[in-house]
């Protein structure tokens, strides 16, 4: 979602009067920078494009996913990236799958894997099934930390789990606990640490929101004593 140095995040906009969606980032005065506009050519006789899960990946390019349905659910995707800093958008050539692909997902080195319905992306811009997972930070080219729809546990999966698991991740059965089930906390935002051993994460219980860590394999989580954390704080990443 954020470029390396945190001075951009990824976002969509739709035009509130033509309802045209598009791509690019927001920087930190503010100023959305449009990159996928010059892919929408005025006046075609064809479907009108949509635009999810904008991320910088590696080296911080710039990807997003276009489908061309009523929602992002529909229609076969297309990948797109633009270079460091560009506003030029270029297809991606796209690894082949035994089923529609309907977004992607880019890893820290650039592996893309396409998704379909029910699996879920770095960006958390769908709402997840019941039971499943989200992608919200990577541990390395083909491991991810997430989180399950009830906020209850921090997970690390693979994405090269088979299909009918990585769409939609029953948590119990499929995955990695990272952190115990805990009546009364609901857990966010989960980063992994430089060296890959350790999990920070929110936590938000009757006192308020904390921050936690855990090792990566597991355990009882340790409170971190800080000060500026609430209810709204976002754990970017780990550095």
């Amino acid at each position: 979602m954020f470029s390396h140095d945190f001075t951009r995040v990824a976002a969509t906009i739709t035009d509130p009067t033509t309802n045209l969606i598009n791509a690019g980032w927001i920087d930190s005065s503010g100023q959305f920078t449009n990159v996928t506009g010059s892919l929408y050519q005025q006046g075609q006789f064809a479907d009108v494009p949509g635009y999810r899960d904008p991320i910088f990946g590696p080296g911080d390019a710039f990807y997003v996913s276009q489908y061309t349905g009523s929602s992002g659910d529909t229609g076969l995707a297309k990948l797109y990236t633009a270079a460091p800093g560009s506003t030029q958008p270029t297809l991606v050539n796209t690894p082949a799958a035994d089923y529609t692909p309907y977004w992607f997902w880019v890893s820290p080195n650039g592996t893309i894997t396409p998704q379909s319905p029910g699996g879920y992306h770095y960006e958390e811009n769908v709402t997840p099934g019941i039971g499943s997972v989200r992608a919200e930070s990577w541990v390395d080219a083909g491991t991810w930390l997430g989180v399950d729809s009830n906020g209850l546990q921090v997970w690390a999966d693979s994405t090269v789990l088979p299909r009918d698991q990585i769409n939609v991740m029953d948590w119990g059965s499929d995955g990695r606990a990272v952190t115990p089930q805990v009546n009364g906390f609901t857990v966010r935002s989960p980063v992994i640490s430089p060296d890959k051993q350790t999990v920070a994460f929110l936590a938000k219980t009757a006192d308020g929101t904390h921050l936690y860590t855990v090792p990566i394999m597991g355990g009882q989580p340790q409170m971190v004593n800080t000060t500026g954390v609430d209810d709204t704080t976002v754990l970017a990443a780990w550095r």
